[in-house]
């Protein structure tokens, strides 16, 4: 039964008034975090793995707002599996999303510390006349250490791929080229 912990400002965007406690999940896709900012007067939902901080961006307009943006992100999910021909994950989304949906309260202050260094690397420049591109933000911060400067530091996108068995491809960098 997959696990939604929301933040107190995308509940109330969802109207959604009674949140429980967490409770201790299964799945390794079971567990995620919501929470909105607001971009250039525009809401967008930040949803990260409980586990391994792997986070999507998607903005309310995409999903019709924010009553559908659990169903969008479920379609996001398996985009993402079937891209890298993992269509075996592809279809568990299929059948973990057909189950119950469970809100609960967010309580785990780590991952919610790194979701607010995510709000802040997600910033647009100011000045920039290009419109955000989230899957890229949402790219960038994946590829993105996190913890760094301590032993333990790692990547989201690593840790995903750990916790899941599989092999999703870290984004090359402009500068990639000096390594090959």
């Amino acid at each position: 039964m997959p696990q939604f912990r929301l933040t107190h400002k995308f509940a109330t965007d969802c109207k959604v008034k009674q949140l429980v406690e967490p409770i201790i999940t299964s799945h390794p896709l079971d567990d995620w975090f919501i929470d909105r900012l607001i971009v250039d007067h525009k809401k967008v939902a930040m949803i990260t793995h409980g586990k391994s901080a792997f986070t999507f961006f998607i903005p309310y307009a995409d999903a019709g707002g924010a009553k559908n943006i659990i169903d969008y992100f479920k379609g996001q999910l398996k985009e993402l599996f079937q891209a890298n021909s993992l269509p075996t994950l592809a279809l568990e989304v299929n059948k973990l999303f057909a189950n119950e949906l469970t809100y609960t309260k967010t309580v785990d202050r780590k991952i919610l510390g790194h979701m607010n260094d995510f709000r802040r690397c997600s910033e647009p420049y100011p000045g920039d006349p290009y419109p955000i591109d989230w899957q890229d933000k949402a790219e960038r911060i994946n590829n993105m250490p996190i913890n760094a400067g301590s032993r333990d530091s790692s990547y989201p996108i690593e840790d995903f791929n750990e916790i899941l068995g599989i092999n999703l491809p870290k984004r090359k960098t402009r500068y990639s080229w000096l390594s090959e």
